[in-house]
């Protein structure tokens, strides 16, 4: 579905990222360390960023 820019595509992609990151905070938040959520926080916030941006959310038809 991404690569048929489907509006539902973005809608889902936007809403994993963020459970994603949501999941990292509370892993760092319960004891776990920087080290082990790294690399997930890092991917996940690139994607919500390149998400969020005005080119890829027209192209989706967002706005």
């Amino acid at each position: 579905m991404l690569w048929q820019v489907d509006r539902q595509a973005w809608f889902f992609l936007a809403v994993i990222t963020i459970f994603n990151l949501c999941l990292s905070f509370v892993v760092l938040v319960t004891g776990g360390s920087w080290y082990d959520i790294n690399f997930t926080v890092i991917v996940s916030a690139l994607i919500l960023i390149y998400v969020m941006l005005p080119g890829t959310r027209e192209a989706f038809g967002i706005d």
